[in-house]
């Protein structure tokens, strides 16, 4: 019974961040996000710059832009916003599992050689699930170019 729940917790977190990673790839597309990330920095450095060098005149021209940097911002807090929420899928998925698995169960043991004691540590589903969830996010995310 323990590696077939080992099993279920390692493809249902392998499923769930595919499926939140294409989402926000094909929903959210994080690329314009990118690039819309990389115009307020680059206005931020620009504006700090004339700040420190006191240009005015510069100042003026870059508070010209202001509504479109302000514009800029929303869209990229909505897209923060919006992936916050694809991501809190995660947490569904583990409060659904929680139901069916005892996620106090142990998934395998540690190494002995990292323990205090000389002994095995045993490693609980719940830390399984946070491990390949984390493992699987990067990987999809990696994979899919979602990563900002």
């Amino acid at each position: 019974m323990q590696l077939s729940n080992m099993i279920i917790v390692t493809a249902v977190s392998a499923a769930s961040s595919i499926i939140t990673n294409l989402a926000t790839k094909l929903i959210l597309h994080p690329e314009k996000i990118r690039e819309k990330s990389e115009t307020l920095k680059a206005f931020r450095m620009q504006r700090e710059a004339a700040r420190r060098l006191k240009d005015n005149k510069l100042l003026k021209k870059l508070d010209k832009q202001k509504f479109y940097i302000s514009q800029l911002e929303k869209e990229v807090s909505s897209f923060q916003m919006r992936m916050m929420i694809i991501n809190m899928l995660h947490f569904w998925v583990f409060i659904a599992l929680s139901y069916f698995l005892p996620f106090g169960e142990t998934a395998g043991y540690l190494s002995a050689s990292i323990s205090k004691d000389g002994g095995p540590i045993s490693l609980p589903l719940v830390i399984w699930y946070s491990i390949c969830m984390f493992f699987f996010m990067l990987l999809f995310r990696k994979l899919l170019g979602v990563a900002l």
